[in-house]
C-alpha cells in the first residue's frame, strides 16, 4: 500500500479456486455473513481414503506422503495450521479485519480413528476438517477442526484432494465453489491470474482494503460457544458404566441425543474393553469439559475421550 503496488496471493488459499477474486471483486459490496469450507486437500484426502478403503490414519498418511499429497513433515496440514492461515486471510477480506492467526481455534485430524468414521456414518454424518468464520455481536469466531456434518450436505461429498468453500451473504443465496486445492496446474492457474491482474493494474488493494483501514477485532470466547458433540469413550466391559457416565453429563446440564454401545468391529478393541458412543444436544464447551474431566477420572475409563464437534448448520 505504501508503494502503491499489489501483492496478490490467489494460489495461497484453495489452490485453483478463484476465491480471493470472488470475494474482492464479484461480491465485495455484499455483506458476507459466514464462510465455511474445506481448505486443505491433504486432510480431505486422508479422511476420504480412510472412509472409502477402511484404512487407519497412519496407513493413509503414509500413502499420502508416498503419492506426494502430504509433506515429509505433515504437521501443518494434519494439525489444521495450514487451514487456519488460509481462514485468517479469508476473514480479513470478508470482514475488513486485521489478519490475526490468534483469533482462530483449531484442532487437527490425527486423533480421528477409523471407528469414528464408521460410527459417524451410522449416525448419518461424515467427518471433515471444516474451517468457518463469522461475526457475532461485533466479535469474530474462527474455527478449524474435524466436524461431523450431514452426510447429504455438499461439503460432506467433497472427496480426495478437492477443496470447497461456501459463502453466505445478505442478498445472494449461498455460493458454493469447488476445485483443486493444490497441484501444479491449479497453482499455476492462480499465479498467472494474479500476474495478469497486476499487469492490468487496477485501483483495488491487495486485500480489497487499504491495510490502514483494516480494523482490530476481538474473538468470541470459544469456551462459551454452543454446539452438539460426538464422544467416544473406551471403558472396561463391566456393568453400570453407562449409568455413571450419563449421570456425570446430566449433572452438568448436558442432554444426551444418541447412545451407541456395540463395537463396529469386535477385533478393533480388546475383548475386555467396549466403546461407548454418545452424541449430545447443544451445550457449551466449558460445561462439556467439566463433565469430561469427571468422566475421565472414573476408574473404568481406559483412555482419553475423543470429542468431535457436530455442526448441524452445514446443509
Amino acid at each position: 500500500d505504501q508503494n502503491n503496488v499489489l501483492l496478490l496471493f490467489e494460489a495461497a488459499v484453495a489452490g485453483g479456486i478463484p476465491i480471493i477474486k470472488v470475494l474482492k471483486q464479484s461480491i465485495f459490496l455484499n455483506k458476507i455473513k459466514r464462510i465455511c469450507g474445506i481448505l486443505n486437500g491433504t486432510t480431505n484426502y486422508i479422511l476420504s481414503e480412510m472412509e472409502n478403503n477402511n484404512l487407519n490414519f497412519t496407513d493413509v498418511l503414509k500413502n499420502a506422503q508416498d503419492n506426494g499429497f502430504a509433506e515429509s513433515d505433515p504437521t501443518n496440514d494434519i494439525e489444521g495450521i495450514d487451514s487456519v492461515h488460509k481462514l485468517s486471510l479469508l476473514a480479513s477480506i470478508c470482514f475488513g479485519v486485521k489478519i490475526n492467526f490468534n483469533n482462530s481455534h483449531y484442532k487437527g485430524i490425527s486423533n480421528i480413528h477409523i471407528e469414528d468414521i464408521h460410527y459417524a456414518k451410522k449416525l448419518g454424518y461424515k467427518i471433515k476438517l471444516i474451517s468457518k468464520t463469522e461475526i457475532i455481536k461485533n466479535k469474530i469466531i474462527s474455527v478449524t477442526e474435524p466436524m461431523l456434518i450431514d452426510s447429504k450436505s455438499e461439503l460432506a461429498n467433497i472427496n480426495g484432494v478437492l477443496n470447497a468453500v461456501k459463502i453466505e451473504t445478505d442478498y445472494l443465496k449461498s455460493l458454493f465453489l469447488i476445485g483443486e486445492g493444490a497441484g501444479g496446474k491449479a497453482t499455476a492457474s492462480s499465479i498467472i491470474s494474479d500476474i495478469f491482474e497486476i499487469s492490468n493494474y487496477t485501483n483495488q488493494k491487495s486485500l480489497g482494503y487499504k491495510s490502514s483501514q483494516l480494523i482490530p477485532i476481538e474473538s468470541v470466547d470459544f469456551n462459551n460457544t454452543k454446539s452438539s458433540f460426538y464422544l467416544r469413550i473406551i471403558v472396561k466391559d463391566i456393568s453400570g458404566v453407562l449409568a455413571k457416565i450419563t449421570s456425570n453429563l446430566t449433572n452438568e446440564g448436558i442432554s444426551i441425543e444418541t447412545i451407541l454401545q456395540l463395537p463396529e468391529n469386535k477385533n478393533s478393541f480388546n475383548k475386555k474393553e467396549v466403546p461407548i458412543i454418545i452424541t449430545t444436544h447443544e451445550t457449551t464447551i466449558s460445561l462439556l469439559n467439566k463433565a469430561i474431566i469427571k468422566i475421565e477420572n472414573l476408574s473404568f475409563v481406559i483412555s482419553k475421550i475423543i470429542i468431535i464437534n457436530i455442526d448441524k448448520h452445514i446443509k
